[in-house]
């Protein structure tokens, strides 16, 4: 008889099948489809009834999912958040940009398959061995790829905050250019600032946020004549068939687009 775990995003969804490798008693539903914006997901009486009947409730937690953290899960259910206990900076909950932090995140859940019943120690090892393998590939891969870029030019600026790990990861310099949000448009006074920014930062590219408006960037690049390198997949996994559809094809992705921006398309 399958174990239904409900999973808020699919992140958790993916991390799931890889720790088990793929075990056919899983039957994981995910609740925010991939390419939808999270903060913006509003729970339906269908979203509800899943989660009532799950036996796992799974979130990212560090309150990246607000609507799950108000709903109580019943004394027959076990709940599961996969940020605590990890090493968070500043509890920045964008814990699928990094593959250091990706791996520890597999460890942990895991640990809770093991603790749990869900699945045998020998099975979890031996997957979880198996995910560690295949992401050091993609890991040293793409930072080879990299290179192709000066040290001083790996600058990522854009208009959202959630890329601090993957700087950190990939070795990449993150400029959150000030005044600019996903959300709202800036007054004249934060363009000003913006502006300037760019300039004495030397910044080579602006990378777009996926789902935000292109608009103020744009107005950007005609000021200061910076190109727009392209958009960047932020919250989550992307949609299928997007190219980042997975963890690993987030990071190429990302990665791919960042390249491109700051060095001009591949011939």
């Amino acid at each position: 008889m399958a174990l239904t775990i409900v999973a808020t995003v699919a992140y958790l969804t993916e991390l799931a099948g890889a720790v088990t490798c793929q075990s056919p008693v899983l039957k994981i539903d995910t609740l925010v489809t991939p390419g939808t914006d999270p903060h913006a997901f509003v729970l339906s009486p269908t979203h509800r009834g899943k989660i009532s009947n799950a036996k796992v409730v799974m979130q990212i937690g560090s309150h990246f999912e607000p609507w799950i953290d108000k709903l109580k899960v019943s004394s027959k259910q076990k709940k599961f958040t996969l940020t605590d206990g990890l090493p968070l900076v500043n509890g920045d909950a964008h814990i699928w940009h990094s593959p250091d932090l990706t791996i520890q995140a597999a460890r942990k859940m895991g640990a809770f398959f093991v603790e749990n019943g869900i699945e045998k120690t020998e099975v979890i090892q031996k997957c979880i061995a198996i995910f560690e393998k295949s992401v050091a590939q993609e890991f040293s891969a793409l930072k080879k790829q990299l290179q192709s870029i000066p040290i001083q030019d790996r600058i990522l600026a854009t208009n959202h905050d959630a890329f601090s790990y993957f700087g950190r990861d990939f070795g990449l310099k993150i400029v959150s250019v000030s005044g600019l949000s996903p959300d709202s448009s800036p007054t004249p006074l934060k363009m000003h600032k913006a502006i300037e920014q760019i300039k004495l930062k030397k910044i080579k590219a602006l990378f777009l946020e996926e789902g935000s408006t292109a608009r103020t960037l744009e107005t950007l690049a005609r000021e200061t004549q910076v190109t727009i390198g392209g958009t960047l997949i932020a919250d989550g996994l992307s949609a299928p068939g997007s190219g980042a559809d997975t963890i690993i094809g987030l990071w190429r992705k990302n990665i791919s687009t960042f390249i491109e921006g700051i060095n001009g398309p591949q011939k």
